[in-house]
C-alpha cells in the first residue's frame, strides 16, 4: 500500500511557521527569566599573622572553633603571613588560636562573625 501524502495548505505552513515560532519564544523566555539564588548564609574570617618584629610569619597553623558546638575550621597561613577562613557559621561566639613552632600560641576569644561578611583581624 502506497501512503497517500496530503498536499500542504498555505493555512498548514503558517500553523507550523507559528507554533515553531511561539516555541522559540518560549524557550527564549525562558532563558531570560533570572534564576532566584539561595541567599547568603555564611561568613568569613581573614588576617595576617606578624612576628614581634612585624615579619610575617609562613606555615601558622589558624584554628577557629565555635565554642558552643566545637566545630573548628583551620587554615595554614602563606608566605605572607595571610590566612582565609570562608563558609563559616554566622555568629558565635569563636575562638581563634595560632600556633607555630617557635613562636607558641596566641588566643583571641569571643568573636562574632557577621552574616555576608569577611571578619578582618
Amino acid at each position: 500500500m502506497i501512503p497517500i501524502s496530503r498536499s500542504k495548505t498555505p493555512l498548514d505552513i503558517v500553523s507550523r511557521r507559528l507554533r515553531a515560532l511561539v516555541t522559540a519564544l518560549a524557550a527564549t523566555l525562558a532563558s531570560t527569566v533570572p534564576i532566584a539564588a539561595q541567599g547568603v548564609s555564611t561568613a568569613g574570617l581573614r588576617g595576617r599573622v606578624l612576628d614581634r618584629e612585624g615579619a610575617p610569619v609562613e606555615g601558622a597553623l589558624v584554628t577557629l572553633e565555635h565554642t558552643e558546638t566545637g566545630a573548628t575550621n583551620t587554615a595554614i597561613t602563606t608566605a605572607d603571613g595571610r590566612y582565609t577562613l570562608r563558609s563559616l557559621r554566622p555568629g558565635g561566639p569563636y575562638t581563634l588560636t595560632i600556633t607555630r613552632i617557635g613562636f607558641g600560641e596566641q588566643t583571641r576569644d569571643e568573636l562574632e562573625l557577621l552574616l555576608g561578611r569577611f571578619i578582618n583581624l
